[in-house]
């Protein structure tokens, strides 16, 4: 619960509480030495709005090139899919993903591309 105050009617908000229940499984040197597999799998539900979601992704990882797919279920809505691809060269990381919206039904509500890129120093 979230209790504002110094407002009008200082109103207490519900937060919805989250559980999640996830597993991955990580190799290396499958086909290329310095690389990588990445699984997850994942479910979580959200008690207050009684709501169930099924999640799971790979990565694959080449040196400093990674590729990832995942898909979201949830009862009674079509799966949503994201695609995404990472680089990672000295200090510098790029990386840009698809995700497909599948919960949101207004105009102008789509599919998002997401594009990052960070310096670490």
């Amino acid at each position: 619960k979230i209790q504002w105050k110094n407002t009008v009617l200082e109103p207490t908000d519900l937060v919805a509480g989250r559980y999640a229940l996830g597993a991955a499984f990580s190799a290396q040197n499958l086909a290329f030495e310095n690389d990588r597999l990445l699984l997850a799998l994942d479910v979580v539900y959200e008690p207050l709005v009684d709501a169930l979601s099924v999640r799971g992704g790979l990565e694959y990882t080449l040196f400093f090139f990674s590729l990832r797919a995942g898909a979201v279920w949830r009862p009674e809505m079509p799966w949503a899919f994201t695609f995404g691809a990472g680089v990672k060269a000295l200090s510098l990381r790029l990386d840009m993903a698809l995700v497909q919206n599948r919960e949101i039904h207004v105009e102008g509500a789509g599919d998002t591309l997401v594009l990052s890129v960070a310096l670490l120093f």
